[in-house]
């Protein structure tokens, strides 16, 4: 957890722009091959495809972050919403500044999930534990399930124009496992081609 805590404190003082870029691919890297998100004592959520958000005054200002008072100084815990297509990200944020990734696709105890059957699964959970978006969820993972499969970046998927809209802040890790739908232009096979 230190690593991906000192790697946030990096980027609130970072001010280059692709400075900043890359330390937000570092925390999608970290959230994809070292965390998982508990979101109970019998399930467990292992993120495959996340998407950073950060908005920071005069510093980074992403147009595409949503800027909402549930992503600040969360470090840890979900932000479940509906703005866009809906979803839940973990928020990031130890400060007063939007950090946050969203959780593209992801298993629950080896189910996959797109970004709307996570979204549903987690209303229906918070139905049942009210508490859950306000709970530290996330966790290391103990080193047997430590994933070493690649992790790939890619433009964020559905976005409309604007100053980050080709950066790439998705990273992904499974490329060719799961049915994950692509930015146009960034699919499975230039992903692959890229890293040969």
């Amino acid at each position: 957890m230190l690593e991906l805590r000192e790697t946030v404190h990096t980027l609130e003082r970072t001010r280059d722009i692709e400075d900043q870029i890359a330390l937000l691919q570092r925390l999608n890297d970290l959230l994809l091959t070292r965390f998982c998100v508990r979101l109970g004592e019998d399930i467990m959520l292992l993120p495959l495809w996340v998407e950073a958000y950060y908005y920071h005054p005069g510093r980074f200002e992403d147009a595409s972050a949503h800027r909402s008072p549930r992503q600040k100084d969360r470090f840890g815990r979900l932000y479940i919403h509906s703005k866009g297509y809906g979803g839940a990200d973990i928020c990031l944020s130890m400060g007063e500044y939007y950090l946050s990734c969203l959780l593209k696709y992801s298993l629950i105890n080896g189910e996959f999930l797109s970004q709307l059957g996570l979204r549903d699964f987690l209303k229906e959970l918070c139905a049942k534990d009210p508490e859950l978006g306000g709970r530290m969820v996330l966790s290391p993972l103990p080193d047997e399930l430590r994933d070493h499969r690649p992790v790939f970046h890619s433009p964020r998927r559905g976005l409309g124009e604007g100053k980050f809209r080709w950066a790439r802040l998705a990273s992904l890790k499974g490329v060719g496992e799961y049915p994950f739908r692509y930015e146009q232009g960034f699919g499975k096979t230039r992903l692959l081609n890229e890293r040969q």
